[in-house]
């Protein structure tokens, strides 16, 4: 609605959208020959109706999220407006010389866009010969970036899960993972990757 109040006229298109049994779909929208993205799926609707009207149903919503999602990487961008949870609605965001507390732990909505696009696009790449793995609930990732700028980014892992074991499979030597939630999975792979970096830097 802001969006549309601020720029008159402006129109979104559907970038990318993929079927069953996942609804997804990307939205774009155009402003001053920059087009900002926003994608979002319905497959939580879908996956737990199971019916023909709620697949309907999800697949508008999703595209009404993902034109949400558009609009807030506009005006992120474009009006310099956070919309972290960590700040107040259409609060302009801080610069990074003036931090406070709570401010300090706000990311611009551009870049947190954009690495939250890294993440899926990587699992999507991960996943494209598998498509049995692809009915996720959750999925996290951990993506390093340097400062502010995005060309550099790289993504250290991906993970999925919701899952922990029962009691009877509990391991007291560690032999087994209690805990297989996606954030859990995402920080063992991050650990991983640090020590195997801090092998490489004791290594001559």
């Amino acid at each position: 609605m802001l969006l549309n109040e601020l720029r008159p006229g402006i129109k979104y298109e559907c970038l990318s959208e993929s079927g069953e049994p996942y609804a997804k779909f990307t939205m774009g929208v155009n402003i001053d020959d920059e087009t900002f993205e926003g994608t979002a799926t319905g497959g939580c609707l879908q996956y737990v109706w199971g019916m023909l009207c709620a697949r309907m149903f999800a697949q508008v919503q999703a595209r009404s999220w993902a034109k949400a999602a558009a609009a807030k990487s506009a005006l992120a961008k474009l009006y310099n407006l956070s919309f972290s949870p960590f700040s107040t609605p259409l609060q302009p965001a801080r610069t990074p010389s003036t931090p406070s507390s709570v401010d300090q732990m706000v990311l611009p909505q551009v870049l947190a866009d954009h690495i939250s696009r890294l993440v899926v696009n990587k699992f999507q790449v991960l996943i494209e010969n598998h498509p049995t793995h692809s009915r996720r609930k959750v999925l996290a990732g951990i993506v390093m970036t340097t400062g502010l700028q995005m060309d550099d980014a790289i993504v250290i892992s991906v993970a999925t899960g919701t899952k922990c074991i029962n009691g009877e499979h509990m391991s007291e030597r560690g032999a087994s993972l209690n805990d297989t939630h996606a954030e859990i999975i995402a920080r063992r792979c991050l650990c991983d990757y640090l020590y195997t970096q801090l092998e490489m830097h004791m290594n001559p």
